[in-house]
């Protein structure tokens, strides 16, 4: 008999130092989204599916005049992971009504006395800040 090889692909993200990691799935769990702040402060997010990288480090910040939060935050807070549901009707489209269910949390941070947070929705086809 011939010899049976089993293989395997799978992706796995790799960094140096210390920081903080959250994460949230879509309902059907084939989406995940990994959120890091760096030991600089600096917040990055991957999003993967069915355990693939589907976007890669990217920056997690925003630039207002309120301030740059791009870097120097601070952790602050997590909410829960909840559920969420979306309807709204549709003129013109093929679909005429449209529910999508999906999960919602939000990081919180701060720098120089001002809060910064972050609302993400992971749907089993996207997801949303």
């Amino acid at each position: 008999m011939g010899e049976v090889v089993k293989t395997e692909v799978f992706s796995v993200i790799v960094g140096e130092g210390e920081g903080e990691m959250w994460n949230i799935s879509s309902p059907d769990e084939s989406l995940q989204a990994l959120f890091l702040l760096d030991e600089e402060g600096e917040g990055h997010y991957f999003v993967l599916e069915d355990d693939k990288v589907v976007v890669d480090d990217s920056q997690l910040g925003i630039v207002t005049d309120a301030g740059d939060f791009t870097e120097g935050l601070t952790f602050k807070d997590q909410s829960e992971v909840t559920a969420v549901t979306d309807e709204y009707d549709l003129m013109g489209a093929k679909v005429s009504h449209v529910k999508e269910e999906g999960r919602e949390m939000t990081l919180s941070f701060t720098k120089d006395g001002a809060e910064f947070d972050v609302t993400v929705r992971m749907y089993d086809d996207g997801m949303a800040f």
